[in-house]
């Protein structure tokens, strides 16, 4: 429980899809999905039924990068609702079965009183609080007494006829929920373990679309897991911003590719998918989808894209509106210019100095580090990539 209220941020939350109707409506997607699979396995997950269900799903309605990552977590939600609810029910059960142990007593005391009636006794009894475990242990508690004879054991009987059942027929359903919760619980434990024990990072790029859209890339399939997730976080950035979703967006980058293999091909860099999501091609397939950056993404690019004279004009304006302040104090105590020009000289090369200092401070902030793409290498160089490294260096004697 811990975990997941770490793991499930308010954004993150807000970003998934939701359910527009049904028993679910309001709730993720994915909410949906999970909850359909642990109820159809009694809680009980593997992870092979995990992937065949998630792809089985996704060949009618893909899911989106974000709801894959969020499945184990919310097979966490799930499967410990599941569990609140199940011991909702036992509680209930052993509730029910004190009911009929005091229900047993009075009777046994009825039984002993001539006085008292023992029909009296049992017209207070509610329908509805027959339930399998209370008349189990009712009949539990009446054992040695004649079913065909024996007030209660006879009236209870008309009762469960009334319902098409009979006692046997509920001591039999009652010890079949009792293993049934027993079954549920230790499925529930067991997948909670199992959940745990996953590397999701592995199952993830099984069930993911959008890595079998990138297939037929070495430059994708050979990466590191960071490199792929460049162009999975770069999908969704694109998906965020634009109406076409995130496999729509992932084929369209693959047409530009194999687009560019006979208008470019000198240029191997633009026949590959990444170009276009990550480098200089991404204006260009923005402009495809008709993606609409933030307003705090534009004006960065247009400051970027000012180079060197809009990092000098910003420092200008910036250094301007500090030296105002000492000027326009200093205006109020001296009136004539010396005093002015004197404030500005002495003011000027702090304020710059200032100025220069904020502005490294927001470019740094505005300004993400982009990561060099890895190979991931899992069975060593290949022999094609084999390489020296020199490294000049004076030998001081001979040894």
């Amino acid at each position: 429980i811990r975990e997941t209220s770490l793991d499930l941020s308010p954004g993150y939350y807000a970003r998934l899809p939701k359910l527009a109707n049904g028993p679910f409506e309001g709730l993720p997607r994915i909410f949906g999905v999970i909850w359909a699979l642990v109820a159809h396995t009694d809680s009980h997950l593997h992870q092979d039924i995990l992937c065949r269900y998630l792809l089985a799903y996704q060949s009618v309605t893909p899911l989106t990068i974000g709801e894959l990552w969020a499945v184990p977590m919310t097979l966490r939600i799930v499967l410990i609702e599941n569990l609140r609810r199940t011991a909702h029910a036992i509680i209930n059960n052993n509730n029910s079965r004190r009911a009929a142990d005091l229900f047993a007593d009075r009777l046994e005391k009825t039984r002993k009183d001539e006085e008292l009636s023992i029909q009296k006794v049992l017209a207070l009894v509610e329908p509805e609080s027959l339930t399998l475990a209370f008349v189990a242990r009712l009949v539990h508690r009446s054992r040695g007494l004649d079913l065909e004879k024996d007030p209660a054991l006879v009236w209870l009987e008309q009762r469960l006829a009334d319902k098409k059942s009979s006692i046997e027929k509920t001591i039999q359903d009652d010890f079949q929920n009792q293993g049934a919760f027993n079954a549920t619980v230790r499925n529930i434990i067991t997948s909670l373990r199992l959940i745990t024990g996953l590397d999701w990072t592995e199952i993830f790029e099984q069930v993911c679309l959008i890595d079998k859209a990138f297939t037929n890339y070495p430059s994708f399939t050979q990466a590191d897991f960071t490199s792929r997730d460049l162009y999975r976080k770069a999908i969704e950035d694109l998906a965020l911003g634009s109406k076409v979703s995130e496999l729509d967006i992932a084929h369209r980058a693959i047409a530009f590719a194999q687009q560019a293999q006979e208008t470019h091909a000198s240029d191997p860099r633009k026949s590959d998918p990444g170009y276009y999501l990550l480098l200089e091609g991404r204006l260009e397939l923005e402009a495809e989808i008709g993606f609409a950056p933030p307003l705090s993404r534009k004006f960065i690019r247009d400051f970027c894209h000012q180079g060197i004279t809009g990092y000098s004009l910003a420092i200008f304006a910036l250094s301007l509106l500090f030296l105002s302040i000492p000027i326009w104090i200093s205006e109020k105590e001296y009136t004539h210019t010396f005093w002015l020009v004197l404030v500005v000289l002495c003011a000027g090369i702090p304020t710059s100095e200032a100025a220069v200092a904020c502005i490294n401070r927001l470019a740094l902030r505005a300004v993400k580090v982009t990561m060099l793409p890895g190979l991931e290498l899992l069975q060593g160089i290949p022999d094609h990539m084999r390489t020296l490294v020199v490294i000049p260096a004076l030998l001081t004697d001979a040894k």
